[in-house]
């Protein structure tokens, strides 16, 4: 089987590798869709070489040791990328990241979704419900890193919202701010293209600058960027007894004037990823249809395209979501052709399956035909909007380097 794992140089290649075998309590899920994230490109250069990343996908069960009904062959699963105990106190209290047993799927701790094939427990995946698209599902992590901010922002109707930075953790944050009633939800953001996405998220209006942004003016501010300096203009911007949320990772020493702060009676937090609650409760919206994930995507790439799709992120400000579909749609009436040896994929529809290694063709990507939306991308590294990534710890657990892979057929969109 093919998958993407870390090759020399912080670079990612497609490689054969063995197809992975659930254990019990753990699923075997066909990769539908695996989302880009900052993560990707600034945790690669730490990890040892044929670890297999990518922690925002969903799947489709293949196979599942486990008894629990929801989970029958063909059910399509959303993934929170975090392996815990399930018994000590923080697991029981939804908030197994800070297990101290937990491992971080697709991040160094379990392999992850840049493959056609993953192992995930059972009770990291949630069922999709039936009428969300498939590969909607790689969307629930962003969304549910910004629900888990506005969260611990304690945000309520009426409040009024500064959030900085206008990248995924931002657009996340902006649209769970305006679907939980706030009155004025204001973007900042130095890049045009970041501003009007932030306006279609719901952003009531944007900001250049968090100079610009109105002394005392809101009872809720967060910061989706982790950069030194903008702790203080968070605090700046709260109004007395306001709310300062910090999702960004910053990995320098940042000034903070405590005493503004303290004369305010600021309260300052910090939110790191999420709880289960938090993946039902975007699941749930995405159902009814309160949250529209769609916009947030604009292409779909096979596995070949990752490194390329990875300059893109750090390289541009205006791309936004790009999903890594590993495994082809199938055009009416192909016939799989599944490898010697009992594939996990013999008899689900693969299609011509190419011989494990072999590169895929370079082809087209469907930017704006499928997932459509302008949706907000990621700023070059050192850019205000830079927030990918604000829900990862920075010090990842290194596992073991990887599970699955299937060979590649045509890859969706192209050939």
């Amino acid at each position: 089987m093919r998958a993407a794992v870390v090759g020399p140089g912080g670079r990612y290649e497609v490689a054969s590798v063995p197809d992975p075998s659930p254990g019990p309590g753990e699923l075997l899920l066909r990769v539908t869709a695996c989302g880009l994230c900052g993560s990707d490109v600034k945790a690669v250069t730490a990890m040892p070489q044929g670890v297999i990343m990518g922690h925002e996908f969903s799947g489709e069960v293949i196979a599942a040791e486990t008894d629990a009904p929801q989970w029958s062959i063909g059910r399509h699963a959303a993934v929170l990328p975090v392996a815990s105990c399930g018994t000590c106190e923080w697991c029981a209290s939804g908030y197994m990241i800070h297990c101290s047993s937990a491992r971080l799927i697709g991040l160094g701790g379990h392999g992850g979704g840049f493959a056609e094939l993953v192992t995930v427990p059972a009770a990291s995946a949630f069922p999709l419900p039936p009428d969300v698209d498939p590969a909607f599902g790689a969307l629930v992590e962003p969304f549910a890193v910004g629900l888990h901010t506005v969260k611990a922002a304690a945000l309520t109707a009426g409040d009024d919202v500064l959030v900085i930075g206008a990248g995924t953790v931002g657009l996340t944050t902006i649209a769970w701010a305006r679907a939980r009633g706030a009155r004025r939800i204001t973007a900042v953001d130095p890049v045009e293209s970041r501003r009007a996405a932030a306006q279609s998220f719901g952003a009531t209006d944007v900001l250049a600058s968090v100079a610009e942004a109105e002394a005392g003016g809101y009872s809720v501010v967060a910061e989706c960027v982790g950069k030194p300096g903008l702790l203080d203009g968070s605090v700046a911007a709260a109004r007395p007894r306001g709310r300062v949320v910090v999702a960004g990772v910053c990995m320098e020493p940042t000034p903070l004037t405590s005493v503004l702060a303290l004369m305010k009676e600021v309260s300052i937090g910090f939110a790191v990823y999420y709880t289960p609650a938090d993946f039902q409760a975007v699941l749930s919206s995405f159902a009814s249809g309160q949250i529209d994930p769609g916009p947030l995507v604009s292409r779909r790439l096979g596995l070949a395209r990752l490194n390329e799709a990875l300059d893109d992120l750090v390289q541009t400000a205006t791309s936004a979501k790009t999903l890594i579909e590993p495994l082809p749609l199938l055009a009416a009436g192909q016939q799989e052709v599944a490898e010697a040896g009992g594939s996990h994929l013999a008899g689900r529809g693969l299609g011509n399956v190419v011989n494990a290694g072999q590169d895929e063709p370079a082809g087209r990507d469907l930017e704006g035909a499928q997932l459509a939306g302008d949706g907000g991308g990621d700023l070059p590294r050192g850019a205000v909007g830079d927030d990918d990534g604000a829900d990862r710890i920075p010090a990842v657990r290194a596992g073991h380097a990887g599970h699955v892979r299937v060979a590649d057929a045509v890859d969706r969109g192209e050939g």
